[in-house]
């Protein structure tokens, strides 16, 4: 089996062909011992099936980040730090 170089520009240019990795994505849920609505980063559900090694790919490393919580009146408060991140989901109504 012959090994066939490929040029670093050409190579490059592949590595576009590749699929953007998934955004994480925010999701709420209740946590019923701390009493407030949870915010936090997921990764993307298909994360799982990625189908590349992680030298190509890294989405299987992305983990979970707490942003926020929304009280039970609903007003949200955010993690230190996280204070620039805009809530695009938030609890259900009452």
């Amino acid at each position: 089996m012959d090994v066939v170089q490929v040029p670093q520009e050409e190579h490059q240019e592949n590595d576009d062909a590749f699929p953007p990795v998934q955004e994480r994505q925010q999701r709420i849920y209740f946590d019923k011992a701390a009493g407030v609505w949870q915010l936090s980063l997921r990764p993307h559900w298909s994360n799982e099936f990625c189908p590349f090694d992680l030298a190509l790919c890294d989405c299987r490393d992305q983990g979970v980040t707490k942003l926020g919580v929304y009280d039970l009146d609903g007003e949200y408060l955010p993690r230190k730090g996280y204070e620039h991140v805009e809530p695009t989901v938030a609890p259900p109504s009452h």
